[in-house]
């Protein structure tokens, strides 16, 4: 496949998660395939790609599954922490 930005060919498809929102509404959505180019290295999504993340987007409280995931806030460097050199 070729590349839309550099026009080379060996564009491959992978995957990647998003998240969106904030506090209590934040959601993910997985598996998002993006073109990857090994030549420029620009990752780009197809237009149809988009269009369905902007429908996950605005239907996102009823399709989205509940699951439970663990949460790490961001500690400045200025704050070492405990036992970790």
């Amino acid at each position: 496949m070729r590349c839309d930005i550099c026009e080379q060919e060996g564009v491959e498809i992978t995957h990647m998660d998003e998240v969106h929102g904030e506090g209590d509404d934040m959601y993910v959505i997985r598996n998002i395939p993006v073109y990857s180019c090994p030549h420029c290295h620009e990752e780009y999504l197809a237009s149809e790609t988009i269009d369905e993340l902007e429908r996950l987007l605005l239907h996102h409280a009823t399709l989205a599954e509940q699951k439970c995931i663990g949460v790490i806030d961001f500690i400045p460097a200025a704050r070492p922490l405990a036992g970790v050199s």
